[in-house]
C-alpha cells in the first residue's frame, strides 16, 4: 500500500497595477497539472511560517521579492490528494495537501516587474483577469478565481 504524506502548500495570486496575474508553466514531467498555467507556490518547510514560505517560494520560482508588500491571506478551504514521486528518494506516495492562499498587489505595471522562471517553472506569463477564461487553468486555480470573482 502506498504511503500517504501531508503537505501544507502555499499559493499566491500576484496582481499587478494593470490587473494582470502572474502565472507559471511547470515542467510537464514533474507537474501535477501538465499544460496548465498555475499561480506560484509550493510546500512549506517545517520551520517556516506560511508568509515566509510564500516569500521564499515566489523568489525561488520567479526571482520576484514581495517582502516589501502586504500579503493578504485568502484562506485555506481547499484540499487535494495527488500521487507524487519524492525528489529526494524517488518513492511514490500519496500527497494529502492543504492549500493556503495569499494575494499581493504590486503597485507597478506588469511590464515593469522583472520575473525569471526557475526551480519548478519553465515559463512565466502575466495574464489579464479578463483573459483568464482563455487559458488552461488547473481546478484549484479555477476554484480560487471563482471565489475571488475573477471568473464566473
Amino acid at each position: 500500500m502506498m504511503r500517504t504524506i501531508h503537505r501544507d502548500i502555499v499559493g499566491i495570486v500576484v496582481v499587478s497595477k494593470d490587473g494582470k496575474i502572474l502565472h507559471g508553466m511547470q515542467d510537464p514531467k514533474t507537474s501535477m497539472h501538465p499544460d496548465c498555467w498555475i499561480i506560484p507556490g509550493g510546500g512549506m518547510n517545517d520551520d517556516e511560517t506560511k508568509e515566509d514560505a510564500m516569500i521564499r517560494e515566489l523568489k525561488e520560482e520567479t526571482g520576484l521579492d514581495i517582502s516589501p508588500y502586504a500579503l493578504e491571506f485568502l484562506g485555506n478551504s481547499r484540499t487535494a490528494v495527488f500521487e507524487k514521486v519524492l525528489r529526494t528518494t524517488g518513492e511514490k506516495v500519496l500527497c494529502d495537501m492543504t492549500f493556503y492562499d495569499f494575494r499581493v498587489m504590486i503597485p507597478l505595471q506588469s511590464g515593469d516587474i522583472s520575473v525569471h522562471p526557475s526551480d519548478d517553472l519553465i515559463e512565466c506569463k502575466w495574464i489579464g483577469i479578463e483573459e483568464l477564461q482563455n487559458f488552461k487553468l488547473p481546478p484549484p486555480s479555477i476554484e480560487l478565481f471563482r471565489k475571488l470573482g475573477y471568473i464566473a
